[in-house]
């Protein structure tokens, strides 16, 4: 799609997005529900390897499912009600006094080593798994627990994207606790 046809802020937009493709940091996108914070998180996501070839037409194309060969990426729904297990695993609550935390093989965050972990609507996410995420990324490692209950000391490899519902305006600020915030909005 030719750029004259891009509005200034859709212009605004694909540059943010292409400063943020060639980044390795976390993202924090704010937006009203329907303005696409999934496909924005896709476009990044996508266009790591080569933001230079970011296009609207990247963009368009970037809310469907990525193909088969790129990295993982990787959807948490932060407003389900068994989020922690979704993303920590079985058996892997928090006990507080470790150096370190723990996740199991079955755990989206140990899906998405090597690639995105997307987190929709952060804001919804409790407290206190907020400070849990901020702690792994981080200390950028964990102990992995498979299904026999071996615990292997392993690298996070994850780039954390994050989406926040700014349809109330800045309401939901003050609930994405800081330690994470500064780690999405870096």
């Amino acid at each position: 799609m030719p750029s004259f046809l891009l509005s200034d802020r859709m212009q605004l937009a694909a540059d943010a997005i292409a400063r943020a493709a060639r980044s390795t940091d976390g993202v924090l996108i704010c937006g009203e529900p329907g303005t696409g914070r999934e496909a924005v998180a896709r476009a990044i996501h996508r266009s790591a390897d080569d933001p230079e070839r970011l296009s609207l037409e990247s963009l368009l194309r970037a809310g469907r499912r990525a193909s088969e060969g790129h990295a993982p990426f990787v959807v948490v729904d932060c407003g389900l009600p068994d989020v922690e297990q979704t993303v920590f695993g079985r058996g892997t609550a928090s006990n507080g006094h470790e150096d370190l935390d723990h996740i199991s093989t079955e755990a989206l965050l140990f899906r998405a080593f090597g690639g995105t972990l997307f987190l929709r609507a952060v804001q919804d996410l409790p407290g206190r798994l907020q400070a849990r995420l901020a702690r792994v990324l981080r200390d950028k490692e964990v102990w992995v627990q498979d299904a026999t209950g071996t615990r292997t000391l392993t690298n996070v490899n994850v780039r954390a994207i994050a989406s926040i519902d700014a349809a109330s305006g800045d309401e939901h600020d003050n609930r994405v606790v800081p330690e994470l915030r500064k780690k999405l909005a870096a």
